[in-house]
């Protein structure tokens, strides 16, 4: 039905948020006009073009999602809370280095470096 989503790797916050707004979209099953017309039913007029520009993000060329659309988004996806739908904010460990971390990463991510989701991060 198009092509496959992209999987981004994602080194902003904003980028996350576009990111999981495609997700979002690919796991319901709504295509972007569907979308529009969802927000519109929900009282907020998006046009495609500007839907578009949020799923690619600031960092891609396009837009950041303006915050009055969060919780619009968050009706939109069945979510019960506004931010329920938002990616974690991800925090570099603030624990200081022991003997016994020798060899493991400085970022707790087992493929080394910055973790590339919330999974990645081993709570120690």
């Amino acid at each position: 039905m198009g092509r496959p989503p992209t999987i981004l790797y994602a080194t902003t916050y904003a980028a996350r948020v576009s990111a999981r707004l495609r997700q979002l979209r690919a796991e319901h099953g709504f295509s972007m006009p569907a979308l529009a017309d969802h927000l519109s039913v929900l009282g907020r007029r998006v046009s495609l073009a500007t839907l578009y520009a949020y799923e690619r993000g600031k960092d891609a060329g396009g837009v950041d999602l303006p915050l009055e659309l969060i919780p619009l988004i968050a009706e939109a996806y069945g979510f019960s809370h506004p931010g329920d739908w938002l990616p974690e904010v991800w925090r570099p460990s603030t624990r200081r280095k022991t003997p016994s971390d020798a060899g493991s990463s400085s970022m707790h991510s087992p493929s080394g470096g910055i973790p590339r989701s919330s999974n990645d991060i081993l709570d120690k």
